[in-house]
């Protein structure tokens, strides 16, 4: 998603971290934060489960300081189903 480049960009200027946000405002976006269901699976990851999980709040806490609109939900087939709905919802 073009939002989370903001969320990798700690050695990046801020001119970067406002083209990006210009950048996601040019589309009409639906967004969703999913929550981990499963026991973490650290393969082929380059965070431990707690850096991981760092990372997460650091990426919700970017929604809401960017003041972007968001869902919450799982990220298991329950959660496939309320992205689903929501998306049938808008169109």
């Amino acid at each position: 998603p073009i939002l989370m480049g903001i969320a990798y960009s700690a050695d990046y200027p801020e001119c970067y971290r406002d083209t990006v946000k210009w950048s996601f405002d040019q589309f009409n976006n639906l967004n969703f934060f999913l929550t981990r269901t499963k026991p973490y699976n650290p393969k082929g990851r380059n965070q431990t489960e707690s850096e991981s999980d760092a990372k997460g709040h650091e990426i919700e806490d970017l929604l809401i300081d960017y003041k972007v609109p968001y869902y919450v939900t799982t990220g298991d087939s329950a959660g496939l189903e309320f992205i689903v709905d929501k998306i049938i919802k808008v169109l």
